[in-house]
This record gives structure tokens, C-alpha cells and sequence, in this order.
């Protein structure tokens, strides 16, 4: 599953058997997104699971600016605060 193919997300992103693979400044966050219509959702995990977050948004469309803030609530997730 973690063998993954690049995909034009973004630099160093992967998709392979359903799971992507996703650079942070913390390390590789493995998961998965998608959407629904009323909804969309990310579920991501470190490597060895010591790290996890799940961002649901009950939601028709999203702008950029909302792309942004939900990843930006799975790095913090995943990676703290700082």
C-alpha cells in the first residue's frame, strides 16, 4: 500500500491503493481525502501511528482559502503546533 505513484498535487505527493502519501515539515503523513456532496474529509497518520488527525467539514464546494485552513488543521494535527 505504500508503494505510491507521484500524483500533480503538490511536490512529493503519492497515491497508491487508495492511499496518499504527503510530505510535512514533520515527516510523511499517509492517508486519504475525499468528498461527498454535504461533505469532505481528511484522515491522516504518521508512518508508525504515533501521530493521527481526522478533519471533517460538513460542506458543497470549498474555496481555496478553506482548502488551505483544513490542511493546515492536519499539519498542525499531525506535526503540533510548533
Amino acid at each position: 500500500m505504500m508503494t505510491t505513484i507521484p500524483i500533480p498535487m503538490g511536490q512529493g505527493v503519492g497515491y497508491g491503493l487508495g492511499v496518499e502519501s504527503v510530505p510535512l515539515p514533520c515527516g510523511t503523513a499517509w492517508g486519504h481525502t475525499g468528498d461527498f456532496p454535504g461533505y469532505f474529509g481528511n484522515a491522516f497518520t504518521t508512518t508508525g501511528g504515533s501521530s493521527q488527525a481526522v478533519v471533517l467539514v460538513n460542506a458543497d464546494g470549498l474555496s481555496a482559502q478553506q482548502q488551505n485552513d483544513i490542511w493546515n488543521a492536519v499539519t498542525i494535527g499531525i506535526c503540533g503546533s510548533g
